[in-house]
């Protein structure tokens, strides 16, 4: 399987000491570049985008946050949290979890390529039970596998029917996971019932490339596709496409999480700024760095509104820090 790596921060963190260079090497999110399985075309829709026609008060276009706790940066980093504060952290090559009394218990997948000498367990979601999901993989790419680990240990490794590779990006309260899968017959996304019943996300034109990043309560599913066009964000509700943007943007929007709330964590470039966006009821507000931190990198949204990502403190220390929306 072909995988493009990219970094989890979209900016330049300039001159890093050396143990946060390597911790930054391995912040890294995993997007498949794979043809996929053929499916029906769905409807497209675009999301309503803030206007003023009524002359009524302008809606707000940015949103302030207060940092609620701060972790020194080391070699693992937040790559998901619940409404509870409970964290998944990825590291050099186990995962973490992380309870609400911040006991952390690393854990590691159990199946691997035969030979492999550099096994990584990567967390990508949590839900609101403290169930985390992600994938297994190493230096040798023969087998990758989505798994679910409950929050009483046991952990399950499994495999998308017709699939040799598997990855496992989110899962909600009911245990519904939603991932994307690659094998002979190309690549599909998918959602996964908690009784191991496959759904695939059928693209919205026959062209197109599916990629599923996160999935809530309501079952709705928000990612990426591609097609002739170029990339596009979107959010899909019961087989239809709604397209996501930020106003202005240049190139492609991107989006990370989704919460119960129907609140979507984007990041996107407007009049050559990168910046991190929440879109919640048809409008996308900045994200503003909170007092004392300049953001890196925004990984995670939980139900509470609260974010979770990487930062660079006043006095040029890194940290990933948990911040709660500022109280207007």
């Amino acid at each position: 399987m072909k995988l493009l790596l990219t970094f989890a921060a979209f900016v330049s963190l300039g001159n890093n000491k050396k143990g946060q260079t390597k911790m930054l090497a391995v912040a890294l999110f995993a997007f498949a570049l794979m043809v996929p399985s053929s499916g029906q075309a769905q409807p497209l829709t675009t999301a309503a985008k803030p206007g003023n026609a009524d002359k009524k008060p302008a809606l707000p276009t940015e949103i302030n946050y207060t940092v609620t706790e701060a972790f020194p940066l080391v070699d693992r980093f937040i790559g998901a949290f619940n409404r509870s504060r409970e964290l998944a952290l990825i590291g050099n090559f186990a995962g973490s979890f992380v309870d609400k009394k911040r006991n952390v218990t690393d854990f590691e997948c159990a199946a691997f390529s035969d030979g492999a000498t550099q096994r990584l367990t990567t967390p990508l979601g949590i839900n609101n039970h403290g169930d985390i999901v992600g994938f297994c993989h190493d230096d040798l790419h023969q087998m990758e596998s989505g798994f679910l680990r409950s929050k009483n240990g046991d952990l399950f490794q499994f495999t998308a029917p017709n699939a040799t590779s598997t990855v496992a990006y989110g899962v909600n309260d009911f245990g519904q996971i939603v991932g994307r899968s690659w094998g002979p017959f190309g690549s599909f996304s998918f959602i996964r019932s908690s009784d191991g019943r496959y759904q695939n996300i059928s693209p919205p034109t026959i062209q197109a490339l599916v990629q599923a990043v996160a999935i809530n309560n309501s079952l709705k599913v928000v990612g990426h596709y591609s097609d002739i066009d170029g990339q596009h964000t979107f959010l899909w509700d019961n087989g239809q496409f709604t397209e996501l943007g930020v106003p202005g943007a240049t190139g492609n929007s991107d989006v990370r999480q989704l919460n119960n709330n129907d609140q979507a964590l984007m990041f996107a470039t407007v009049d050559g700024v990168g910046s991190h966006y929440l879109y919640d009821a048809g409008n996308y507000l900045r994200i503003n760095s909170p007092d004392g931190y300049t953001w890196q990198s925004v990984n995670a949204l939980n139900d509470n509104g609260e974010i979770a990502g990487f930062a660079i403190d006043d006095q040029n220390g890194f940290f990933d820090i948990i911040a709660r929306p500022s109280k207007k």
